[in-house]
């Protein structure tokens, strides 16, 4: 008898913490969408692969534009560089620019998952 007692016990309490963690991972993705900004990448409209990529460029483009233009200016004169976005094609040419450059082309490379 108390070995029945016992097991149903050790049962209820597994679904109480079953329902408990589905209710905590139904929490954490509520806590998730809101927290993540909806980048709009163009107007509503059906749009090709080669649109979205283009219009990705454009809109990098133009923040760092906006970057640059927001920077604090100093009294001794201009910045020697702004460093703003680079898309991936110019961190991919940079990269293997680098490797070539320090005579690792033999031993690695950049992996481009397109």
């Amino acid at each position: 008898k108390l070995a029945n007692i016992a097991e149903n016990a050790f049962a209820n309490r597994a679904i109480l913490l079953d329902k408990n963690l589905l209710l905590f991972k139904q929490n954490n993705e509520k806590a998730t969408r809101k927290s993540i900004r909806a980048i709009v990448v163009g107007s509503t409209r059906v749009m090709s692969y080669e649109d979205i990529v283009e219009a990705q460029k454009q809109r990098d483009i133009k923040e760092t534009a906006a970057e640059a233009a927001r920077g604090r200016r100093s009294k001794r004169g201009p910045s020697t560089q702004v460093l703003g976005k680079r898309s991936r094609d110019q961190e991919l040419e940079e990269a293997e620019h680098e490797i070539r450059g320090s005579g690792m082309a033999e031993y690695c490379s950049v992996l481009d998952f397109k």
